[in-house]
């Protein structure tokens, strides 16, 4: 994750490495990035830009452990 402060509300930008092969895994990391936010969107601060970025594909059942390790990173910024 990367963030950038700005002056307006919290921006999401979600992208995933090169190195994940194959357009299936690379959108499903996407889609579990994206849902993991969505469902923590309210610990998140406003005033920043935020880069989300996918270096593997996450396996079925992680999301719970992507979300901890969300708000880990959301922590440490305020």
């Amino acid at each position: 994750m990367v963030y950038f402060p700005n002056t307006g509300d919290k921006r999401y930008l979600f992208a995933t490495r090169k190195t994940i092969r194959g357009a299936v895994p690379r959108n499903r990391s996407r889609r579990v990035l994206k849902e993991a936010v969505r469902l923590n969107q309210d610990t998140i601060p406003l005033g920043y830009d935020y880069g989300f970025i996918a270096t593997v594909v996450p396996e079925k059942g992680e999301r719970p452990l992507i979300e901890k390790y969300l708000k880990k990173m959301v922590t440490q910024i305020t």
